[in-house]
């Protein structure tokens, strides 16, 4: 920002903006353009006068949100810049050098960041340069609800990895132990459970599988007969410890039965995702279900917990 970028804020906003400030928004001008603060909306420190003087302004109405968590926080801060979630990065307008996070999830109180917006300026540069690795599906560290979530639909399984494994192919798979084999074997024993056909009745696709443009891989297949006359499909998706299962109806006038009366062999359903959930992690996890419930016109849900097996203890052998 030039110095007359700075004063306009000043004029606008009727505030003396914090030396620190001033000082760093000229000296890392360079820094802002090629980390693509200045065009970037919700970028961590906005690059121009008039993102600053936009964002401030319309988070000083009475009815935004953090005016409504935070009333008259415009008298003891200035927003520099956001975390892309609603809320905003601040300076106060004292001496105090520290970055704040202030807007409705902090309620009416700010959070310390940075000791000062230098030091956020130099954590920022640090990231772009040497940006984290992305999370892997295959990391021991990862718990093990959080690395694979799944979709069944009447034609196609979707199998989705953490970004740091994508595009999730077949050969990338096999490096890892997990087999084609085993995928389609789990998939249709899965399938079957959820049609109430026999596994020989699922017919995959030739080749079986495909690329998504994000990097999930798809198992793709014909739809199951359906055992049940009632039904003309059942899709499953698999997530973060929660299974969700939808029937879907040749005629919507068909009463939702009870639980236990459900056209699902739950045992073998659970089974199912079992098979396919373990197919993708460690040998001797272990993986349990909570009681099915509904959850709306044919709808259902189930909590499911992994456990990795115990290490072994040298003194008793």
């Amino acid at each position: 920002m030039t110095p007359a970028d700075l004063d306009r804020i000043e004029a606008k906003l009727k505030i003396v903006l914090p030396p620190q400030y001033r000082q760093q928004m000229q000296a890392r001008a360079a820094d802002l353009a090629e980390m693509g603060f200045v065009e970037e909306s919700l970028a961590p420190v906005f690059g121009a006068a008039d993102r600053v003087i936009a964002e401030n302004l319309a988070e000083r109405k009475r009815k935004s949100p953090t005016a409504a968590a935070y009333p008259r926080w415009w008298e003891e801060f200035v927003i520099i810049g956001t975390n892309g979630a609603g809320e905003y990065y601040a300076l106060r307008l004292d001496t105090d050098k520290q970055v704040y996070l202030i807007g409705d999830e902090q309620g009416a109180s700010a959070w310390k960041q940075f000791k000062s917006l230098k030091h956020f300026l130099d954590h920022l540069v640090g990231q772009r340069k040497n940006p984290p690795p992305l999370p892997s599906s295959f990391d021991s560290r990862r718990p093990l609800v959080e690395r694979f979530e799944f979709v069944v639909w009447e034609t196609q399984c979707t199998i989705e990895s953490l970004p740091g494994d994508r595009p999730l192919t077949v050969e990338k798979l096999k490096q890892h132990g997990v087999k084609l084999t085993t995928i389609l074997r789990a998939v249709r024993k899965l399938l079957a459970a959820l049609a109430g056909c026999k596994p020989s009745a699922i017919q995959f696709a030739d080749p079986p599988y495909e690329l998504e443009e994000d990097g999930t891989l798809l198992i793709l297949y014909e739809p199951p007969p359906m055992r049940d006359p009632r039904l003309s499909a059942a899709s499953v998706r698999i997530f973060g410890g929660n299974v969700e299962l939808q029937l879907e109806l040749t005629d919507r006038s068909h009463p939702m039965p009870k639980i236990k009366q459900t056209p699902l062999d739950w045992e073998a359903v659970q089974e199912g995702i079992r098979g396919l959930m373990l197919t993708f992690l460690p040998p001797g996890v272990t993986m349990k279900f909570t009681q099915p419930k509904d959850d709306g016109w044919w709808e259902y849900k189930m909590r499911y917990t992994l456990k990795k097996p115990r290490p072994r203890d040298p003194t008793r052998e």
